[in-house]
């Protein structure tokens, strides 16, 4: 029998995230994207940025920044 694998979801995407890492998304996807972060990870230490590169093929991506420090 064979495996079918599911696509991640991008909450899970998200959460696999190395910091410093990014995903390709597509531009028309960004406000998704953000909405998810805001719903997923708004309680969390982690950041993330959505940024489109400056080079010629102009890539939006989501970057994993550092993670909050905890306030002492």
């Amino acid at each position: 029998m064979e495996t079918i694998q599911m696509p991640k979801s991008r909450a899970e995407q998200l959460n696999e995230l190395e910091v410093g890492g990014s995903l390709p998304i597509e531009n028309e996807d960004r406000k998704s994207w953000a909405n998810t972060i805001t719903r997923v990870h708004s309680d969390t230490i982690k950041q993330f940025t959505i940024r489109t590169d400056r080079d010629e093929n102009k890539q939006t991506r989501v970057w994993r920044l550092k993670d909050i420090q905890a306030a002492s």
